[in-house]
Formats: C-alpha cells, structure tokens, sequence
C-alpha cells in the first residue's frame, strides 16, 4: 500500500520553514504557480471559484500568474467563464487576461446568451403566404342518404 501524503499540510511546512528550504525556493515558486494554474484550468471552473482563487493568493499574485499563462491557456479560461462575450473569439490576450481580472474581482458579470431573432428565407416566407394544397378527393362528402 503507497504512503499517501498531505500535500496541503507539506506545501504548509515548507512555507512556514523558508530557511530550510532556502536552496530549492525556485522549485518552491514553480510548484506553486503550476498548482495555481492547474486550479484554472479545470474542467467545470466557474466564476464564483476563480473569485475564492482571487481571494485566496491576492489579487496582485493573481495577476501576476496570468501574465505567466500562455495566449492559448488564457483564451480557453475566458471560453469557460464568459463564453457568450462578443469579444471573446476575436479578443487579443491581453485583453482576455484584463477580463479574466475583472471577471475574479467581480467588476464584471459573464455575458448572458444573447437571443437572435431567426431570419426567414423567400421561399419559407412565400409558403406561408400560399394555402395549403388540399386535394378534393381528401374532401369529406357528405353521406348520401338512403331511400
């Protein structure tokens, strides 16, 4: 049976004993950027937990982590949280990386779908001018009466 460790409580210990691991500082700094965004890029994130991400690591660490995430990584962050925004499909990065900021402070809501009124061609437009074609061998007679 594989031992299994706190990964919370260790990145806790290290934290907490900086001295110790003064010589690995940089793997420390990797490993915490990468669990961040590894947070962001799951699958059903929402909004309300990139706002508790925010929260969590500040909103200047945050920022910094999303200047670290590459163009592709951050336009797929946007298509989960916010994907009815008219921009989002033709948005640069750095916008998407200002969005995704206002997103977790909360200064800007996700789009809501916008509804679009469905355009009717000629032809459909003409048959529902036109009566219905009824052929008279479908017409009900009347029964004849019997003498």
């Amino acid at each position: 049976m594989p031992l299994v460790i706190d990964g919370s409580a260790l990145l806790g210990a290290i934290a907490s004993n900086r001295k110790a691991f003064s010589e690995t500082q940089a793997a420390v700094d990797k490993a915490a950027v990468s669990i961040v965004i590894a947070q962001l890029k799951i699958k059903g994130l929402t909004v309300e937990q990139l706002k508790k991400v925010c929260a969590a690591i500040g909103e200047e660490t945050f920022a910094l982590i999303l200047d670290r995430m590459d163009a592709k990584a951050i336009s797929t962050l946007v298509g989960k949280l916010d994907k009815h925004h008219p921009e989002r499909s033709t948005a640069s990065p750095v916008w998407a990386r200002g969005h995704v900021r206002a997103l977790a402070r909360g200064s800007v809501e996700p789009a809501e779908k916008q509804v679009t009124r469905r355009r009717t061609s000629k032809t459909q437009k003409k048959a529902a001018e036109e009566k219905p074609f009824w052929p008279a061998s479908m017409d009900v007679a009347p029964r004849r009466k019997r003498e």
